[in-house]
């Protein structure tokens, strides 16, 4: 009687592993590494910034009284006019010329990243005016003459702290183009008056308390020819508010326009 032997069942082998192609790794690889590095170096421009130093001047907008210099009709002084009591001007004419106001100074520029910007730095104005007025002059026995309709030259100068916001609009290349906000704080350091005497010339130095501020707005155009070297040009609208400061051409018209130029240095990161 024959005996049926169940078959054992046939042993599953395991499919065969697909072998990785190795050149699809490595391009996955150094695809990575270089969205890693591309982040790292953004991420580093972002956190370090960049600093750069600036020397800069500035002339400003000039407007002058309707009457040149060579109209203008001196009084004969006939008219009675109180005799000044001290050394000193006791009476200023309307000016018949302004000086165009000039600046220089070196500023420094701290980029944040590609977008923002803060800057401050050191400046130095000039202001001047020509005008007709009366001055007493104390001669050697202690009185006081009078020295009626004379020509006095007034020169101011002035130290100021710059504080600049920047915001890059394009900032790629070897062009930068920017929008600023300004502000400023001055103090006249000398107001200094020359009248001008048939006898010779007198000197006067007037004290000033106080500081002026102004506040501005405006655009810059920078062309960068090598790396680490570029020239720029930032006109800016400017206001001065009202800071009791001697009589100049900001405080006749205390909006003005500003037009400043300059070679910027690159610090590095």
């Amino acid at each position: 009687m024959a005996v049926d032997v169940p078959e054992e069942p046939a042993t599953r082998r395991p499919d065969t592993a697909i072998a990785p192609d190795a050149n699809a790794q490595d391009a996955v690889s150094s695809d990575d590494e270089a969205l890693r590095r591309l982040a790292f170096e953004e991420h580093r421009t972002h956190r370090k910034g960049e600093m750069s130093m600036s020397v800069l001047g500035t002339i400003q907008s000039n407007t002058r009284p309707e009457g040149p210099a060579n109209k203008v009709r001196r009084t004969s002084g006939s008219f009675f006019v109180p005799a000044p009591t001290k050394p000193g001007i006791s009476r200023e004419g309307t000016e018949f010329s302004f000086g165009l106001p000039v600046s220089a100074g070196i500023g420094l520029r701290y980029d944040f990243n590609p977008r923002w910007g803060i800057g401050t730095g050191v400046v130095y104005t000039n202001l001047s005016r020509s005008f007709l007025g009366d001055y007493g002059k104390e001669l050697e026995d202690g009185t006081i003459a009078t020295l009626y309709d004379t020509d006095i030259t007034n020169q101011q100068h002035y130290i100021g702290i710059p504080v600049n916001v920047f915001f890059n609009i394009v900032n790629t290349g070897n062009w930068n183009f920017h929008v600023r906000l300004d502000g400023m704080g001055e103090k006249l350091v000398d107001n200094h008056f020359l009248i001008h005497d048939s006898a010779g010339d007198l000197h006067l130095h007037q004290k000033t308390e106080g500081l002026q501020f102004s506040a501005g707005v405006g655009v810059g155009l920078e062309f960068k020819f090598s790396p680490n070297v570029g020239i720029y040009f930032d006109p800016t609208l400017r206001y001065y508010f009202n800071g009791n400061q001697p009589r100049s051409i900001r405080t006749i018209q205390p909006l003005r326009m500003d037009f400043e130029a300059g070679l910027r240095f690159s610090l590095g990161r």
